[in-house]
């Protein structure tokens, strides 16, 4: 009689807390990333047409809002895993 071969580990179980820890961490380096992207982006306008401090006001606005929905989104993924 030859013994069952070891069970191969699921995704559920690699589910532990530093792997929601991970998760989160991540969600939170995108939303950092996504405002710093967009205020470089309108610092770079900025320099460019001279409006200063405009572009970046809106650089930051357009960052905060899409670093949001980038938010809300992962949230929700997380949120209807079983």
């Amino acid at each position: 009689m030859t013994p069952d071969p070891p069970p191969v580990p699921s995704e559920e179980t690699h589910q532990g807390p530093l792997h929601t820890l991970g998760r989160f961490a991540g969600i939170g380096v995108q939303f950092g990333a996504v405002i710093s992207l967009f205020a470089l982006a309108g610092h770079w306008v900025d320099g460019r047409l001279g409006s200063r401090p405009w572009g970046l006001i809106l650089g930051v606005g357009l960052g905060f809002f899409g670093g949001t929905l980038s938010l809300l989104r992962a949230v929700g993924r997380w949120r209807s895993e079983p």
